[in-house]
């Protein structure tokens, strides 16, 4: 069949899909099972540098027939480790990134679902795990009518040596970023001077940092507790 006969074809039974359906007639469309679509997660990997001495992050993509017809809406994902199951993904995030946890909570509270759909999270940070050791992972969905996927294929990380830690206010480093990105002084308020003299110091506890060591910078101000890594 020529490619002209076969677009006059394609687009005569679109017409009458259309027609039939205006009409009242019904028109059989397959549907698969969800026991056929609801495939387990794909592409699971552990990014670049997103593993330290303590703690793994892996990642992963939708199961690939999770947009099929009949298929079983995805409400979240479990991970485990080396065949012990580490729990879910969104108590994961709350726990991992409170302050993005608490934003986004209050975003999709604040609008209705016909505004803005939830996106799944697909990501997972182990945590407390043992230094220089191998761990193997799996990711599973789950689905919101209490149903689960099969285990997706295994992906498999090892934790770093315990590192080297340099903390920045050895050098000088006093005071670092807040909530809002501003910087923030001892004292209070800011200036050009007060950052030329904290990037100084961060820059020099960053050359004295060991390869597979660490760099601390405190928080301060309204974003105290945090330690950030370099």
């Amino acid at each position: 069949m020529s490619h002209v006969k076969k677009e006059a074809a394609r687009r005569s039974a679109a017409l009458f899909a259309v027609l039939a359906l205006a009409i009242g007639v019904d028109v059989a469309v397959p549907t698969a099972s969800a026991a056929e679509t609801g495939g387990a997660p794909q592409n699971v990997s552990i990014p670049p540098m997103a593993f330290d001495e303590s703690s793994i992050t892996i990642a992963w993509e939708k199961p690939a027939e999770f947009h099929q017809p009949g298929a079983p809406t995805i409400s979240d994902y479990e991970v485990s480790a080396n065949g012990q199951s580490l729990g879910l993904a969104r108590a994961n995030f709350a726990a991992t990134y409170p302050y993005l946890n608490a934003w986004d909570a209050k975003f999709y509270n604040s609008t209705s679902s016909f505004e803005h759909y939830q996106i799944s999270l697909t990501s997972f940070t182990a945590k407390g795990l043992d230094a220089n050791t191998t761990y193997t992972f799996k990711v599973r969905a789950v689905y919101a009518n209490g149903g689960s996927s099969d285990w997706s294929a295994a992906v498999t990380g090892q934790t770093t040596a315990v590192p080297t830690v340099v903390d920045s206010a050895y050098f000088g480093s006093s005071h670092w970023a807040s909530k809002t990105g501003d910087l923030v002084t001892p004292g209070g308020g800011s200036s050009e001077a007060a950052f030329a003299a904290n990037t100084a110091a961060i820059q020099a506890a960053i050359d004295a940092t060991p390869p597979g060591g660490k760099t601390v910078l405190r928080g301060s101000g309204d974003n105290a507790d945090p330690w950030y890594y370099v």
